[in-house]
């Protein structure tokens, strides 16, 4: 039976139980501050708010007593090859159907994937839940993970892949720091003709934000530079240890080795989409929402697990400040922190009242989110209907994350095929658990467009695909298939895994087959060496191999080939000193727009540069700027405003000259109240440009690639 006994936790779980609870303490200080209309000096007095009782509550929860299972020893079961063989059946129906059942398809796989998790389900459902003990780390252990973070934290600082989003997130700190008398995260401080609209109601509940505009105002930087350098390296190290714990909990005899597969299959296999798991895990960890889905959510689905396996309050405590935190880091954590949470709670079920008793316990913890959300509901149902925006089918958001190919197929096998190589049963029956249920709803066609409209919204429905850990389930299936042995055996031979990954590397670049040779092949011989290297050398050689080898992929990654590939060597992506993560010579000339700029007038630029604009303190406001965000304001601009100022970027950057466009700039410069105008000195119409402006009382500055008008009459002043 299970027995309360209090125990104190790893050093891996003390650091994430901190940082959670300080997360969820801000998260509290901050929207609090918003209901009660607080300013950004208010938050600044108000801050040890949330920093005095991180210990004390650290203190409490780990005085709460555990109930842990006795020790068990784990119940080897031989790997059911035919349940992997059915489900690469089933992946291979699912491609070669396509030709054949273009509609339908997804139907057909969704209802005979279901069928088949279904079935084993109850075939094993008497079989012990997973211990969830995780062994002791060993010094060798802690060493190289603590190189990989070293590892882990050069990829994050040198990748460059700028990204739009900041525009947006960056915004939300810098309107603050502007403007700190204003109630917190009640209007946008970006647009020109909007300069009362709020963003969508959701968007007064991003906590992050507010915390990289007070870590800013404190070191004197600007936000930007604070995001990209200080956040984004501390949040990759949270997102390595937060799979750590989870793997150490799922696999407690090779977690070591299956983080270091699941890291390589994220640089590797990570596909070539805009939103897939390596993206978020270290490129662009500089996000709330990064962080949320690399990091908040294996912690709540693993928090959950231990909560339905063990009815601890601990856990339900963790897991009550992890939802709190997840609402803080995005708004999505509205929707994706339940479902993280439910998925654990539910993927060790049992028809019992004692399992149940559990489960309803467990969604308790999810109170904090469900009554925001439904606070919020009816509010964000009249914005969303304005907006128009069409959802996607599930095999497209699917298609987002995984990307296509054989991408698609290895997660995809994953999904429904990795738990038939588990050769605990209890671990396998965990992992079947999962995936049965996010395949039954989440994968479920007939209930997608349920999810879009009253659950997630029509354009963030693929973020529920980042609930269920794939990557470190395809990490413990690589292994699987490579032989993996018990802790006694130390690690999986060698030369099944490194033959497996080769294959996996020259199966992800199938379609590109030229010059691909290079990352590849160098990584997956890096990735051999290091399995070789484990049984050769001892644990401080081995320890110093892992960290040459993360740096020689570096060297690789900063000349990719030319076409699609991996998110580290996609052409978005390029490898560089440790800087702000912005497009150049963009980033530049943003910065001398807002030099430029006279102060109280507008600036009137393409949007590759407004973009970079809005990320920098006292800029002036802006015409043209992305439209996924000019939508959200729309009800409160111009008639015709988002057609008019996207003539107006095609004008511009010299892309597309409409008719009007002329016309439109003409009126502009008076109707916006512009005092600066950027635009490329290759630009066909350019003299056009220029007589315009200078019959408005503009002067010419030039740059390498620019030209910029600054508008000069007596009263006016530059920044």
């Amino acid at each position: 039976m299970p027995h309360p006994s209090a125990h104190s936790p790893s050093l891996t779980e003390a650091v994430l139980t901190l940082l959670l609870i300080g997360l969820a303490a801000w998260t509290l200080t901050v929207h609090g501050l918003v209901l009660a209309d607080g300013n950004f000096h208010d938050l600044q007095h108000l801050a040890w708010l949330a920093i005095l009782p991180v210990y004390p509550l650290y203190r409490l929860i780990h005085a709460v007593p555990v109930t842990t299972p006795p020790p068990q020893e784990p119940r080897p079961a031989p790997c059911d090859w035919s349940g992997f063989a059915m489900a690469v059946v089933l992946v291979a129906i699912f491609e070669w159907s396509t030709p054949y059942f273009p509609n339908s398809r997804l139907h057909v796989f969704w209802l005979l994937s279901s069928c088949f998790l279904g079935w084993n389900w109850l075939m094993q459902r008497d079989d012990t839940e997973i211990g969830l003990r995780p062994l002791p780390m060993t010094r060798q252990e802690g060493m190289i993970l603590g190189l990989l973070i070293i590892g882990v934290l050069l990829v994050t600082l040198c990748a460059h892949r700028p990204d739009p989003d900041d525009q947006y997130y960056t915004n939300l700190a810098v309107t603050a720091m502007d403007h700190p008398e204003r109630p917190l995260l009640s209007w946008n401080g970006i647009i020109q003709g909007a300069e009362h609209a709020a963003w969508l109601p959701v968007d007064r509940l991003p906590s992050h934000e507010m915390l990289v505009a007070l870590a800013a105002h404190w070191l004197g930087m600007e936000p930007i530079a604070v995001s990209h350098l200080l956040f984004a390296p501390f949040f990759a190290v949270m997102t390595v240890l937060a799979q750590a714990l989870l793997l150490r909990h799922l696999a407690p005899q090779a977690w070591l080795t299956a983080l270091l597969v699941e890291i390589f299959l994220l640089l590797s296999l990570g596909g070539e989409t805009r939103a897939g798991f390596a993206v978020f895990s270290f490129v662009q960890i500089h996000f709330g929402k990064s962080v949320l889905f690399s990091a908040l959510l294996p912690l709540l689905l693993l928090y959950g697990l231990r909560f339905g396996q063990t009815g601890s309050r601990r856990d339900w405590l963790l897991l009550f400040c992890g939802q709190i935190a997840a609402v803080g880091l995005s708004t999505s954590g509205l929707f994706l922190a339940p479902v993280a949470a439910g998925l654990g709670l539910t993927a060790n079920w049992r028809p019992d009242w004692t399992a149940t008793r559990r489960l309803a316990v467990g969604i308790a913890a999810s109170l904090y989110p469900l009554a925001v959300g439904a606070l919020l509901a009816r509010a964000m149902s009249a914005s969303m209907a304005t907006m128009g925006w069409e959802p996607l089918s599930v095999m497209n958001n699917f298609s987002k994350v995984f990307g296509e190919g054989t991408h698609q197929w290895f997660y995809l096998l994953t999904l429904i095929g990795a738990w038939s190589l588990m050769r605990d049963a209890g671990q396998r029956r965990t992992m079947l658990g999962l995936s049965l249920v996010f395949t039954a709803i989440f994968l479920n066609p007939f209930l997608y467009p349920l999810f879009s409209q009253h659950l997630t919204g029509a354009i963030t429905t693929w973020r529920l695909n980042f609930t269920i850990p794939l990557p470190a389930m395809a990490a413990l299936m690589t292994l699987a298939l490579a032989g993996a042995r018990e802790r006694d055996g130390t690690m999986p031979a060698p030369w099944p895994l490194f033959m497996l990954l080769v294959v996996l590397l020259l199966l992800s670049f199938a379609p590109q087959w030229r010059g691909f040779w290079g990352i590849p092949l160098s990584i997956a011989v890096a990735a051999g060496g290091i399995v070789l290297a484990w049984r050769r050398l001892p644990g401080p050689w081995f320890a110093l191999l892992i960290l040459a080898v993360l740096l020689a992929s570096l060297t690789h990654l900063s000349f990719p080939p030319s076409g699609k590939r991996t998110p580290l060597a996609s052409p978005r992506t390029r490898m560089a000193w440790p800087g702000i993560k912005a497009s150049q010579p963009e980033f530049s000339v943003a910065q001398r727009v807002v030099a430029l700029a006279p102060t109280g007038k507008s600036a009137l630029t393409p949007i590759h540069i407004s973009t970079w604009v809005a990320t920098l303190r006292h800029h002036p406001r802006l015409v043209t700027i992305t439209n996924a965000y000019l939508e959200q304001v729309a009800n409160s601009l111009e008639p015709n405003a988002l057609q008019h100022r996207a003539t107006l970027d095609d004008y511009l950057s010299g892309t597309r000259r409409a008719e009007d466009a002329a016309t439109l700039f003409q009126e502009a410069i008076d109707f916006y109240d512009v005092g600066i105008v950027a635009v490329r000195q290759n630009t066909p119409w350019l003299p056009e440009i220029d007589a315009l402006l200078t019959t408005h009382g503009f002067r010419q500055s030039q740059s390498e690639k620019y030209l910029f008008w600054v508008r000069h009459d007596n009263n006016l002043t530059p920044r």
